[in-house]
């Protein structure tokens, strides 16, 4: 083998880490295991922004791709724990000499043209709850839509022309999306939806799940909680210095900018699914 591409992980933001360890930590372990049984393989190992949602990086404004991962204090969700541990795991083996390269996607959305998207993530089950409810969280944050087919040309494209071990790269969108600008995508499919503060929302939420157990609601209320999402998303920001660099010879490969047409192929493409589902 020339490379081994890990980018194998189970995201489920509602589970404990202790669920996701096998897969996510175990697995990175047979990963690196495997890149040193003989000559060693370079290893491109697909990482998360969310290692830094830690309380160590809540004063860092800019965030550098090559600053390693430190402390882990205040990681609160399995799926950022898990990610953290294995992105560890990977700088160690860096350390001992296996050529390694990270990649640190944000959120990955729908696919920029067809709005093809994984329909159980949590933006999915948030629009789709929100045309539920006919209701709407008011939010103060912003969301970098990362589109699915910008990131993997992206990983190819980096891992084709990245010449330096121990390189890491954040894919993120350049400009983030307001929510507001998403809420009016959302009021252009529904005029009669309403938006109210978050705490009342997430309070509907749970009820309504309840009565619902079968719809989008129940899943994302459990992947909801009392923090309102997004909110650190204005004030952080991750340098892409590397990632740029490194693109700079495949200018084909470039992250969308223009948040609001993303979230409107996101949803229609979650509408026109629904409506193939209901019609069978």
């Amino acid at each position: 083998m020339d490379a081994i591409f890990h980018a194998g992980a189970w995201i489920n933001l509602a589970y404990p880490y202790r669920a996701l360890k096998s897969t996510n930590v175990e697995g990175t372990v047979e990963v690196l295991r495997i890149a040193c049984l003989g000559r060693p393989i370079p290893v491109h190992f697909v990482s998360s922004l969310a290692v830094f949602s830690s309380r160590a990086y809540a004063d860092h404004r800019c965030i550098p791709e090559d600053l390693p991962v430190g402390s882990g204090l205040g990681l609160n969700r399995g799926y950022s724990q898990s990610k953290w541990v294995a992105e560890r795991l990977v700088y160690a083996a860096a350390l001992r000499g296996l050529p390694t390269f990270v990649y640190r996607p944000g959120v990955i959305t729908a696919h920029s043209e067809s709005g093809a998207c994984n329909q159980r993530d949590r933006l999915s089950l948030l629009l789709q709850g929100c045309l539920q409810m006919k209701v709407a969280p008011l939010l103060t944050g912003a969301l970098h839509l990362t589109p699915v087919d910008y990131v993997s040309r992206a990983v190819v494209a980096l891992s084709s022309s990245a010449a330096d071990a121990k390189r890491a790269f954040h894919l993120v969108a350049p400009v983030a999306t307001a929510w507001s600008d998403v809420v009016d995508v959302l009021r252009d499919a529904m005029p009669e939806l309403q938006v109210v503060p978050y705490d009342r929302w997430l309070r509907e939420l749970r009820r309504l799940a309840g009565d619902r157990p079968r719809s989008v609601l129940l899943p994302l209320a459990a992947v909801m909680d009392e923090r309102p999402p997004f909110a650190r998303n204005r004030a952080r920001r991750f340098d892409c210095a590397n990632t740029r660099s490194g693109l700079a010879g495949h200018p084909h490969v470039v992250c969308p900018s223009d948040g609001r047409v993303l979230a409107e192929r996101h949803l229609r493409f979650l509408r026109e699914a629904i409506t193939a589902v209901a019609g069978r």
